[in-house]
């Protein structure tokens, strides 16, 4: 018979000793900022093309393409700085501009909450923390 109660609390206990002895030093920057390149070049290589696609296959583009490299991850980012979470905020809204044709300084904020219907990442994050919390 399986004790799941025994391997919760173990894998609590490698948890809080990992946490307590690698977040000092923990930083999400590299993780970060490898995601934000790879997508500002998909984002990119899809502008090119943006007059011939229509609405629906842009927003489909943009999930596969750079929201599911976005949402990888993203319930540890509870733990990294403003500046991260900001530069992550830049990709949404860069995707956001792109699926709604919107120009570079145009607001993109009322699209993504009332039209596209997603999260900031940090709303992002406290949603799969709270998912996985739900889980247990």
């Amino acid at each position: 018979m399986f004790d799941f109660d025994g391997v919760l609390e173990q894998g609590i206990l490698v948890w809080s000793v990992w946490r307590s002895r690698s977040c000092n030093t923990l930083s999400w920057n590299s993780h970060i900022n490898n995601i934000a390149k790879s997508c500002h070049l998909r984002i990119c290589s899809l502008y090119k093309i943006q007059c011939f696609i229509p609405y629906k296959y842009k927003l489909i583009l943009g999930h596969a393409l750079v929201l599911s490299l976005v949402s990888y991850m993203s319930t540890l980012w509870s733990s990294t700085t403003n500046n991260n979470l900001l530069v992550m905020e830049k990709i949404i809204r860069c995707l956001a501009r792109f699926i709604s044709g919107k120009r570079k300084y145009d607001s993109v904020a009322p699209v993504i909450c009332n039209d596209l219907k997603w999260l900031f990442p940090k709303e992002l994050s406290q949603y799969n923390m709270m998912c996985i919390m739900f889980k247990l």
